[in-house]
């Protein structure tokens, strides 16, 4: 069985080298078996409680250390900075003793000590009458960066962007039979119909790009109507004889201007009221809508190229 001699320091670690009172206290036991030798190089843990008005008293704090010995048997330790079971060691009213020290080892009580002065460096610490303040010491180095902190918040969405310019128009030259008769380049709204699609230059690719049909499948052959009364043969007249070519008539004047021939628009959704000109026609490419003539600044409802599907 071993057994504890120990030595409690009156004095607390640093107190007068910081101007302050460290909340610990100093701490020194030997190790001993029961005849007496101490114990070198021996792990054991040992047990400290503060105990409020009598040894048998409040446990106001109470800690454990794992300790090992030197060659000699001594251990040494901090009051206070040992593994918390109860109560906190800054917590103790030290002016509301008397106060004293439970000692266990490895789980058995082997004493209580009454504390002396050591404890009552530490009442100072907090006693109502303070001595001067000391002059400053000198500024300390600055320390080191501390690390970046989390990103915050994703801030509010800024306002709208005013609109766009108004998309390219589409002007229908013609209508070729294959992709191969499409010239090898064209300027931005050039368009043609092959075989009911509508093939667009783009001027982002420098190709001729397959925009989709304009144009719906025919529908189903309608019923054959009635045949009607035949009516009465008319009489036949004479052939008469073929008359002269006249002289070939002088040129007339020319004609007025035409209006201006429509543009057919396109995009991938409905057009905005500022989106063309009156006499104007566009295509919704994703829905197949066709809309116009525009009239009096109005598209109007558009209509679905795409006819229903045929038997």
């Amino acid at each position: 069985m071993k057994k504890l001699s120990t030595l409690l320091f009156a004095a607390v670690l640093a107190a007068q080298v910081l101007a302050q009172v460290p909340q610990q206290i100093a701490y020194q036991a030997i190790l001993r078996n029961n005849a007496g030798v101490a114990q070198a190089n021996t792990t054991s843990d040992l047990g400290i409680a503060i105990v409020q008005g009598s040894p048998s008293g409040t446990v106001v704090y109470e800690e454990t250390h794992n300790v090992t010995s030197n060659g000699y048997g001594l251990v040494n330790l901090n009051i206070g900075a040992g593994s918390v079971i109860s109560g906190t060691f800054a917590g103790i009213d030290w002016a509301a003793g008397p106060y004293f020290v439970r000692t266990s080892l490895d789980g058995t009580v082997m004493g209580t000590a009454p504390l002396l002065s050591v404890p009552y460096a530490l009442h100072a610490a907090t006693s109502d009458t303070p001595g001067p303040a000391g002059p400053p010491g000198p500024q300390g180095p600055a320390g080191a960066a501390g690390a970046t902190g989390p990103a915050g918040a994703t801030g509010p969405a800024g306002p709208q962007g005013p609109a766009g310019a108004d998309g390219a128009g589409v002007t229908i030259l013609g209508t070729l039979d294959d992709v191969s008769d499409l010239p090898s380049d064209g300027n931005p709204g050039d368009s043609y119909m092959i075989d009911g699609s509508l093939y667009v230059w783009s001027e982002t690719t420098n190709t001729w790009n397959n925009v989709g049909t304009i144009q719906g499948p025919a529908g189903p052959a309608g019923l054959t109507g009635a045949t009607g009364p035949q009516g009465p043969a008319g009489a036949t007249g004479a052939q008469g004889p073929i008359g002269l070519t006249g002289p070939a008539g002088p040129q007339g004047p020319a004609g007025a201007a035409g209006a201006n021939g429509r543009t057919v628009l396109s995009g991938a959704g409905n057009p905005a009221a500022g989106t063309g000109t009156n006499g104007d026609f566009y295509i919704n490419t994703a829905s197949n809508m066709l809309f116009g003539p525009k009239t009096g600044s109005s598209w109007g409802t558009g209509v679905s190229l795409v006819g229903p599907q045929g038997p």
